[in-house]
């Protein structure tokens, strides 16, 4: 192994991996629009929003996670040639993507009739509500969308689904711009108009999933049968290796939105710029998503076709293009954090805040780039167990009572940096799990 050949794999690697950067950067998008378009109507509209999104977020997040598997499931089927196999999955997704969305509906409008109780500022609290009524209407379209665009990665074909993402992005943005500032003669709705036209965006996004159909790989499938052979067999499967990556989603923004719910308490101008430097932090993982996201499906492809010996070369791969990327998305926000923030806000304090926050976001994207790479390899091992007992301990059991301590001593800052320490502990694991652990070797059977 010489590092002529590590860049090889690795190239191989994103390139797979890459198209989806566009998709993950659609669904990032959405936040970070709605994040900045609220910043230019009011600093309430921004932190409601923001709060808003992340417990919508955290509502159905459990679904898709769940039916991400897919990608894993189908990856591993497309190496070993069983197509048929493949369309039974899709078609079992997208019973259990219904399932999914009546029971995230229920839990929005749950959350809505006790929003009292989170103490919140009066005005904070109904100006959530509103957001939370309009973007439930987005929930069945996303689910439905996933099934597809799951089943089109995990078989290799990603570039149209990464066009769908950017471009319901920017259905996204229009939508906004028109609605929330009354653009071209249509009601100016504020900061409801960022809600609606995520809405609108979802669908438009959902429509276009349908039309992936049409692909030969997906004529090969046949997932347009009505039939469904050992429906139960297949969504144990499904729930099996993909419950996990659920739990560990709903866990991590549940995460976020507790530490959400305390930064509340500090006030509004620490809490839009929590939100801010969140975003931002989320936004700087786009390489490492590419990267992340092409090691599962090549993980998945090499063990279908039982070509495990090419597995080290891809580890070290892995390593090497994870620690350049974060030199690169570090230099970034280091050299240019005041001007990254002043795009979202146009309030001194906030900018102030966020500034320094994004200097411990730098600690931060250090030890969870590495581990965010590692992690797709676990995923593509079908290791998902593991995944989530890691990131749900490291949050709950360290990272969330940590960083209350460390917030009623040290006031926002010394939350990050309890952020930092549950990041290191996540790295630690995984690098056990990954390469020391003979137990996740089993979970590629």
């Amino acid at each position: 192994m010489n590092i002529a050949d590590l860049f090889s794999e690795g190239k191989l690697v994103f390139k797979l991996g890459a198209p989806l950067i566009l998709l993950w950067a659609a669904d990032i998008g959405f936040g970070t629009v709605g994040l900045f378009f609220a910043g230019a109507i009011s600093a309430l509209d921004q932190a409601a929003f923001g709060l808003s999104f992340t417990l919508f977020i955290t509502t159905y997040v459990f679904s898709i996670g769940t039916l991400n598997a897919i990608i894993t499931i189908s990856a591993r089927l497309d190496g070993a040639q069983e197509s048929l196999a493949i369309g039974n999955l899709g078609r079992v997704g997208l019973v259990l993507a219904s399932i999914f969305s009546v029971l995230s509906i229920a839990l929005v409008l749950l959350l809505q009739r006790n929003l009292g109780l989170l103490e919140l500022e009066p005005k904070l609290a109904t100006r959530v509500t509103e957001f939370l009524s309009v973007l439930v209407f987005a929930i069945p379209f996303q689910n439905f969308a996933t099934v597809f665009l799951s089943l089109s990665n995990g078989l290799g074909r990603t570039t149209l689904p990464g066009i769908m993402g950017i471009s319901s992005l920017l259905v996204m943005i229009i939508a906004t711009y028109c609605l929330s500032f009354g653009a071209f003669g249509l009601p100016r709705l504020d900061g409801i108009g960022i809600a609606v036209a995520i809405v609108l965006a979802t669908i438009f996004r959902c429509l276009m999933s349908c039309g992936l159909v049409l692909q030969s790989k997906f004529r090969e499938i046949k997932i347009t049968e009505f039939k469904v052979r050992d429906p139960v067999k297949t969504a144990v499967h499904l729930l099996k290796v993909g419950s996990p990556l659920g739990l560990m989603e709903l866990s991590s923004m549940g995460a976020v939105a507790m530490i959400s719910l305390l930064v509340a308490s500090e006030g509004t101008f620490f809490l839009a710029a929590h939100n801010i430097g969140f975003n931002v932090i989320v936004l700087s993982h786009f390489l490492i998503v590419g990267l992340g996201q092409g090691l599962t499906i090549r993980t998945g492809n090499l063990l279908g076709q039982e070509e495990s010996s090419r597995m080290n070369l891809m580890h070290g791969a892995a390593v090497l293009f994870a620690l350049i990327f974060f030199l690169i998305s570090a230099g970034c926000l280091f050299l240019f954090r005041e001007e990254i923030v002043m795009f979202y806000s146009v309030d001194s304090e906030v900018i102030s805040i966020g500034s320094n926050l994004l200097l411990i976001a730098i600690l931060i994207k250090l030890v969870d780039d590495p581990a965010g790479a590692l992690t797709g390899i676990l995923i593509g091992r079908k290791d998902t167990r593991a995944v989530f007992l890691i990131r749900c301990a490291a949050f709950w059991v360290l990272g969330i009572p940590l960083g209350f301590a460390l917030l009623s001593e040290f006031g926002l800052y010394g939350f990050w940096f309890a952020v930092v320490l549950t990041h290191c502990l996540i790295l630690g694991a995984t690098i056990w799990r990954v390469f020391f652990s003979k137990n996740s070797v089993r979970e590629t059977a």
